[in-house]
């Protein structure tokens, strides 16, 4: 149960090291990073059950985005409350390790080591809600929505970005 969070971030963090290898391809390949993200994100939402709890947690996630602006945090909240109640997360860790190399690649420019440390802080802190089963039991539907509306919101910024550029 703790091996497939690790494994999920990992991903961003060999990204990191294989953008220093491929440099040249990255400007290139930015439209389909972007994609690639967006889908790998959007196939997490089947994996969520939904129900009402889930729609009010999802309008507070879209407010807590506007404040907490890195989506690792969001990951880490979604991971934890669907490691307790649900067999996907080796479904999940294996699309977050993906869209950790897509997510390196798509923001290679501004990478540095420190943007990564905090992100595996963000990542982590939610599993201190395992230490308190009770708060996420009762809740865990809330805790996936919070995490759906700031992945969603990531994605609509992914996608004005590339509008923009245009």
């Amino acid at each position: 149960m703790f091996a497939e969070p690790i494994i999920g971030f990992s991903g961003f963090v060999i990204g990191f090291f294989l953008n220093k290898f491929v440099k040249e391809e990255l400007e290139i390949g930015k439209k389909y990073f972007a994609l690639l993200s967006i889908m790998l994100l959007a196939s997490l939402f089947f994996l969520i059950e939904a129900d009402i709890s889930l729609i009010i947690g999802f309008l507070g996630g879209i407010l807590l985005s506007l404040i907490l602006k890195n989506v690792y945090f969001y990951l880490g909240l979604l991971i934890t409350s669907i490691a307790l109640f649900q067999e996907s997360i080796v479904i999940v860790s294996s699309l977050i390790f993906v869209f950790g190399l897509s997510y390196a690649a798509l923001n290679h420019s501004m990478l540095k080591k420190k943007l990564i440390i905090i992100s595996f802080v963000l990542f982590f802190i939610p599993f201190l809600l395992l230490l308190q089963m009770r708060i996420i039991g009762s809740y865990y539907s809330i805790f996936q929505g919070i995490a759906a509306g700031g992945i969603v919101k990531y994605i609509i910024e992914i996608i004005k970005e590339k509008i923009q550029k245009r």
